[in-house]
């Protein structure tokens, strides 16, 4: 084999490698990244009075006396968040942040516990969650600047 084929297999093989590795990152970022429906994500069931959390997100969306909060944050995106008083009044106040791709109404069993127990109860929409704006999950990430 003459040196110049070797060349040429070995950029050929870089190329194909790139290639590769530039798809596969992208359909990874798609996935961890981009907001949406993910499959290994969804729910068996689909009968949403037999949720587990059926009961206290009724209450959440029905009876808990919220205010519904937003702000715009420094990239200039619309957050929500639900803000539920104590009953008697205090300053203690629960932030409950939800999980991947999930949003403030799959928090809805925890914050009437600490609601219950007396606590001010704050639920946000994570960047890009539920009611939140945003093209991209920040794991954290863009939020740690004040939002």
């Amino acid at each position: 084999m003459t040196k110049k084929r070797v060349v040429v297999m070995l950029i050929v093989i870089v190329l194909l490698v790139s290639g590769g590795l530039l798809v596969a990152g992208n359909y990874f970022f798609n996935v961890a990244v981009v907001p949406g429906d993910k499959a290994f994500l969804a729910a068996e069931e689909t009968d949403i009075s037999k949720d587990k959390l059926y009961t206290e997100k009724q209450w959440f969306e029905k009876e808990a006396v919220k205010a519904d909060w937003t702000i715009t944050s420094k990239d200039d995106l619309k957050l929500s968040a639900s803000y539920i008083a104590a009953e008697k009044k205090n300053n203690t106040t629960v932030i409950i942040a939800h999980g991947y791709m999930g949003s403030r109404l799959d928090m809805a069993g925890i914050a009437k516990m600490y609601h219950e127990q007396g606590y001010n109860v704050l639920v946000p929409d994570m960047r890009a969650h539920g009611k939140s704006e945003g093209k991209y999950v920040g794991f954290g990430y863009l939020e740690k600047k004040r939002l």
